[in-house]
C-alpha cells in the first residue's frame, strides 16, 4: 500500500536566496564584523505574499507607519496563484542598501525582474526587504523597521545583485 503524500498549505511565497551570495559584499560583511550581537540567518529569503495569520493589529500597525513615512505604495493584494505560477522562476534582486537597528539588519529590495523576461515580480509585500541578522530573541518580521525609520540606513556605492528563486515556503 502507498502512502499518499498530504499537500501541505503554503504559509509565503518568496524567493530563497544564498546567504554566501550576500556575505561577498565587503559593506554587508564589514558591517556584521563590527556589530558580532547580530547573527546571520542561515537561511533568507524575501516575502513576496504572506499567507498565514498575523494579528489584525500588528498588520494596522506596520501599514499605519508606512503610510506615515509615505515609502511605498500599499500594494493590493495579490491572488496566490500568481506565485503559484511563478514558482522556479529564477529572477535578479536589486539591492540599495541596508537599515539596521539594535536588533536586526535588513537589507533594501530595490527592485526584482524575472531573469528570463526581464518583467517586475509582483509583490504584496508592506516594504520589500531581506532579513539578514538578528539579535538573539528578535522577530525577523520586525526586521524591516530599520527600513522604515525605526534605525539607521546605509546606501551602497552601486546596487548589489542578487540571483534567487520563487518558491512557496510551508507551514
Amino acid at each position: 500500500m502507498t502512502e499518499q503524500k498530504k499537500e501541505r498549505p503554503v504559509l509565503y511565497w518568496g524567493i530563497n536566496l544564498k546567504l554566501d551570495d550576500v556575505m561577498s559584499n565587503s559593506d554587508v560583511k564589514t558591517f556584521l564584523e563590527s556589530h558580532t550581537e547580530l547573527k546571520p540567518l542561515q537561511r533568507i529569503h524575501s516575502t513576496l505574499l504572506f499567507v498565514g495569520r498575523k494579528k489584525k493589529d500588528e498588520v494596522d500597525a506596520l501599514t499605519e507607519q508606512v503610510e506615515k513615512l509615505t515609502i511605498v505604495q500599499i500594494p493590493k493584494e495579490k491572488d496566490e496563484k500568481t506565485y503559484s505560477e511563478l514558482t522556479g522562476r529564477e529572477c535578479e534582486i536589486m539591492i540599495s542598501g541596508y537599515g539596521y537597528n539594535d536588533s536586526s539588519l535588513a537589507l533594501d529590495v530595490e527592485s526584482i525582474v524575472l531573469i528570463d523576461t526581464k518583467e517586475k515580480v509582483p509583490s504584496n509585500a508592506v516594504h520589500q526587504h531581506i532579513t539578514l541578522a538578528l539579535k538573539e530573541g528578535a522577530k525577523a518580521m520586525d526586521s524591516v523597521k530599520a527600513l522604515l525609520g525605526e534605525g539607521h540606513t546605509f546606501k551602497f556605492a552601486e546596487p548589489m545583485k542578487l540571483k534567487g528563486e520563487i518558491k512557496g515556503f510551508y507551514f
